[in-house]
């Protein structure tokens, strides 16, 4: 708090304590042919009296004019200043308070040693200081400081307001910056040992915290409290600075000792949120352990500030940090809710004080933001910020505070992503902001990386990711070694290399590990790859008559079907591939937006009941698929085998009417050419038939 200088020089105007040579009348005076001047000059003092400031002016100004070499215009001019002073007291008014201060430095050059200079320059301290000018106030006060004793003034109150003087610039050389000069000047009133020596107790420590001279600081600090401990409570300000200090040097036992004596002694002082604040934020600190228990308690100590102080800005900064007590909460929760609406608003009124630095507090908000969205897992909305901070990073306190919580945003919105049918959004994630990962990468990150630039056939992007995991993936979790092998393997296939070498990379993953069933479907391709049927199907078999099927979507469940029962055809198994062909039917006949799948299966099915001469099956298979596709491209063939199946069957008549119908299709392919020749050789066996029987009923007449 400044010292209140107006009290000491008690000036308003600065001729308030002065007394004007031969302005008042004496008895039996004479004063010759100086008697007209005198009257006039005396004349302005009536009318000042009377406060009739307008016609004081305009008196000053006649006698200026009549009487331009009077020795007494320097006192006018004294008079008219305070005039002016009155008059803008009077009419609330700035431009009669600078046309004075304007007069009194005109004062303080021409008569810096007479009692008008002096008078004139204590006002023009008072004034600027209060006015918050510091580099008017550094030129008057430095003048006061070097002023001569004059001659007949008192020894003791010229050493005072010598020392005053030294104070005021004191305070002005630190508002200005100039914290080397500031800190003499303090130590030359201090080595003063008066009554003004106190405050520059007090205050020097301030100078030493603006330098970041910590240790020194402190050591003053203490000292002013120790040696003066009467004149401190007039210092709040002492006590919390040493506070601070100790805050800020780690002394947390010690900050929090001083933080509750400031309490004890200042409870009602206008600063006190911020010791309650600090008393908070030590408690946090000092707190071992951060399980939810030990958040809840601190979320606690941080609503007793807001309730405390509500409107002040420690209400707000306990918010932001009581925004970081609150993890995992869904976005239907209470708490959730406040704080997205907290943010959103950023109400940065109520932070206005002396105490506290808008851009950073703005920059706190953004940091606790950030935090919350991470610890609640919105971890999109945690990077939005990412852009205006990555330029100014460097240097700028708080720092690693933002670069833990954007690579932490970052990490995790990668692993968020690291599904199927993602990979694009997941590959934009690490384009602009994976800057921020921390170095080395953690294996989960660059593994779901990797994953999304196969998905994206980047495979080039993949083997440098691999490569730069071989060296650490000895110390991985077993599911992240699971995950490398994996992709290891795809890799090894999409990319061409030897189904062999895909096949002995595939079998590092463990088979009661999470990608046990990716790692059976990875084994059946690279098996088909190199043509090895039985092994393609003895991996299908392990996922599909297992549990392992379940961990796939129906999707690829069928697919997986569909691929055992190819292979079990291709190896002419057709009892077999009948009986997997039904299965397939019974499980996934229903899924109808998989029709061109389950075509192929009733296809594979009426096919495989026909070679195993299933006849009666066939038909009725054939019928089947044929209703389920009439397009189907292999109609022609599958009418034959129709036909082919009823003759097996002795169904003559039926067989005909197929092979017929077939025969007078429109198309000339060659199951209407087979269909013919079908027909012809029914015809001539019938017509043997017919000889045989006629040749025969001859022979018996």
């Amino acid at each position: 708090k400044p010292f209140q200088y107006r009290s000491f020089f008690n000036l308003m105007p600065a001729d308030s304590k002065y007394e004007y040579p031969l302005s008042k009348a004496k008895p039996h005076e004479k004063l010759g042919n100086r008697e007209k001047e005198i009257a006039h000059y005396r004349l302005a003092f009536k009318l000042y009296n009377e406060q009739q400031y307008a016609l004081v002016l305009r008196a000053i100004d006649f006698f200026e004019r009549q009487y331009s070499a009077s020795p007494l215009k320097a006192e006018l001019a004294f008079l008219k200043a305070s005039t002016l002073v009155q008059l803008s007291r009077l009419l609330r008014t700035p431009v009669y308070m600078n046309q004075a201060l304007d007069l009194y430095r005109r004062i303080v050059l021409e008569a810096p040693d007479s009692k008008r200079g002096r008078a004139a320059l204590a006002f023009l301290v008072q004034e600027f200081i209060e006015k918050g000018t510091p580099i008017d106030s550094l030129e008057y006060a430095l003048r006061g400081a070097e002023q001569p004793l004059l001659e007949g003034e008192d020894r003791k109150a010229f050493d005072l307001a010598r020392s005053v003087f030294r104070l005021a610039s004191a305070e002005a050389l630190f508002a200005v910056g100039e914290l080397d000069r500031a800190e003499r000047a303090y130590q030359n009133v201090i080595d003063q040992s008066n009554e003004f020596s106190s405050e520059a107790v007090f205050r020097i420590g301030e100078v030493y915290m603006a330098r970041k001279f910590w240790e020194r600081a402190a050591l003053s600090f203490e000292q002013a409290v120790r040696e003066r401990e009467n004149d401190s409570t007039r210092f709040p300000t002492a006590w919390l600075n040493l506070a601070e200090i100790y805050f800020q040097l780690g002394k947390y036992e010690e900050a929090r000792r001083v933080y509750k004596e400031f309490e004890k002694r200042f409870s009602s002082d206008g600063v006190s949120w911020a010791a309650d604040l600090r008393l908070a934020e030590l408690e946090q600190i000092l707190l071992k352990k951060s399980d939810r228990g030990q958040h809840e308690r601190i979320g606690k100590l941080y609503e007793e500030v807001i309730h405390r102080n509500p409107y002040s800005p420690g209400a707000v900064m306990a918010e932001l940090r009581l925004s970081n007590c609150h993890r995992g909460l869904t976005k239907k929760d209470r708490n959730f809710i406040f704080f997205s609406k907290f943010f959103e608003e950023r109400n940065l009124k109520p932070i206005e004080s002396p105490l506290v630095d808008p851009l950073e507090v703005e920059r706190w908000m953004d940091l606790a933001e950030a935090r919350f969205n991470v610890e609640n897992g919105n971890y999109q909305q945690a990077l939005k910020k990412v852009g205006e901070y990555r330029p100014k990073l460097e240097g700028m306190p708080l720092s690693d505070s933002f670069k833990k919580v954007f690579a932490k945003a970052v990490v995790n919105r990668v692993l968020e992503l690291d599904a199927p049918g993602k990979h694009e959004d997941l590959l934009a994630v690490v384009k602009d902001y994976g800057d921020f990962a921390p170095q080395p990468a953690q294996v989960s990150y660059m593994l779901a990386i990797a994953k999304a630039q196969l998905e994206a056939k980047d495979f080039k992007g993949v083997s440098e990711k691999l490569a730069g995991l071989h060296n650490s993936i000895e110390t991985a979790t077993d599911d992240e070694k699971d995950s490398y092998w994996y992709l290891k393997g795809r890799h090894s296939r999409f990319t061409g290399e030897n189904a062999s070498h895909t096949i002995a990379q595939l079998t590092y993953i463990r088979d009661d590990g999470k990608l046990a069933a990716e790692k059976y479907d990875e084994l059946a391709q690279a098996a088909l790859a190199k043509e090895d049927l039985r092994a393609a199907v003895s991996y299908d078999n392990r996922i599909l008559e297992t549990g392992l099927v379940k961990k796939f979507p129906v999707d690829r469940q069928f697919a997986i079907t569909l691929r055992r029962l190819e292979n079990v055809n291709r190896l002419r198994n057709a009892r077999e591939a009948v009986k997997l062909a039904e299965y397939a039917l019974f499980k996934f006949g229903a899924q109808t937006h998989l029709s061109s799948s389950i075509s192929r299966v009733k296809e594979l099915y009426a096919q495989n009941l026909y070679d195993s001469s299933n006849f009666s099956g066939a038909v009725g298979a054939i019928d089947d698929l044929l209703r389920f596709k009439p397009d189907h491209p292999r109609r022609g063939e599958f009418e034959f085998m129709r036909g082919k199946s009823l003759a097996s069957l002795g169904r003559d008549n039926e067989a005909i009417a197929a092979f017929r119908k077939l025969a007078q299709t429109a198309n000339n392919d060659i199951w209407k050419k087979s269909a013919q020749a079908e027909l012809d050789q029914h015809e001539w066996e019938t017509d043997i038939s017919k000889r045989m029987n006629e040749k025969d009923r001859r022979s018996n007449q």
